[in-house]
Parts: structure tokens; sequence; C-alpha cells
């Protein structure tokens, strides 16, 4: 019991915004913050403090994937489990856009969780958009024998 409340503390300290360090005050901002660091969990699959997994370079799984997100490496980022799971790239592309917006170090610049929300919707979308598309489309063979009126 001991360690899972240890563990517990653990992950409130990689989850909660600085701000709320500060001046001990949870806030729709500091929900923002802490939902942005779980998009991130979501989309890695690593806990918030992750300093032994990720290399000594970041401690905190929103500055490993911020960094990955920021150079374009959306494909670092993505836990391998969540393979062949979605089909457009760019619905993960905007669950990081989000995630970065939430977690920004001001609170002013974050989101509300109205357009947190709308975000998340939107990814949503292109993925719909996406499996319709590719549900739509004919199935071409290189077999011109199934097609002898083309010959």
């Amino acid at each position: 019991m001991k360690g899972s409340f240890k563990n517990l503390r653990k992950i409130n300290l990689g989850i909660r915004s600085f701000l709320y360090y500060t001046n001990q005050q949870l806030t729709e901002k500091s929900d923002v913050y802490s939902f942005g660091v779980i998009l991130f969990e979501l989309l890695s699959g690593q806990p918030p403090l992750c300093g032994a997994r990720l290399g000594e370079k970041y401690k905190h799984v929103k500055d490993w994937a911020k960094f990955h997100y920021e150079t374009g490496d959306i494909r670092a980022i993505i836990d391998p489990s969540l393979e062949g799971n979605y089909k457009d790239i760019q619905s993960i592309w905007k669950i990081a856009e989000t995630a970065v917006r939430c977690t920004n170090l001001y609170s002013t610049e974050r989101p509300s969780m109205s357009e947190v929300l709308q975000e998340i919707q939107d990814a949503i979308a292109l993925e719909q958009a996406s499996a319709n598309s590719t549900a739509a489309l004919p199935v071409f063979s290189d077999d011109s024998s199934q097609f002898p009126e083309l010959r």
C-alpha cells in the first residue's frame, strides 16, 4: 500500500501545473494543463515523470513530446501499440498540438476546456473522414484480365 501511495504522489507531481505549486489553487487552466499531460501520456504510452525511459535530458513526458512535436518527428511520440489503430496521421498531429497548447507554461496562453473539446472533436472528425474515404475507395489490381474492355 505504501508503494502505491508513493506512485500516486509521483503521478500527481507529473500532471499538475507549475502554477498550482506556486499558489496552491486549482483553476480551469490548471485542469487544462493536467489534461494536456494526460493527452501526451495517451499518445506516447509514457508516464508523466519518465526520465529513465526517455534519457536524462527529459524528466517529463511533456518536454520530451514537445521536443519531438516541434522538430516534426510525431512518430517518435506515438506509442507503438497505437500503430494501425489510426487512419490519418493528421489526427495524431491535432491531438499533439492540443497537448502542446494545454501545457503552455503561461496559463493565459492555454485553451479553455471547451476549446480543447472542439480540437479533440476535430481530430476525431479527421479520423472518421479518413476511415470513410478509404472504405469508399475501390481496390485496383495490376491484373488487366479483370477488365478485358481496357485491353
